[in-house]
């Protein structure tokens, strides 16, 4: 998935080598998942309502905002189940 732009989840995402260019935002949504991905501005994980939220192998651009949420970060080479 490439993306140009922003991105806004309503349901749940989970992507593969995905790359979105601006912000990635998932307030209210059910989940967000990344694995080997790329986000150029900032993730936004704002009252995820199912889960669990992974990050992993992913590059984020901007910063990482979680309030009150449980994100799994997964670095490195690690596998993510």
């Amino acid at each position: 998935m490439v993306h140009a732009g922003n991105v806004t989840v309503r349901g749940a995402l989970a992507a593969s080598d995905a790359l979105i260019s601006g912000n990635l935002t998932g307030k209210h949504a059910e989940s967000l998942s990344l694995f080997g991905s790329t986000v150029g501005g900032n993730l936004v994980a704002d009252d995820t309502t199912g889960g669990p939220n992974h990050l992993c192998n992913s590059t984020i651009g901007g910063s990482v905002i979680s309030p009150g949420e449980l994100v799994q970060l997964v670095l490195g080479h690690w596998l993510c189940l």
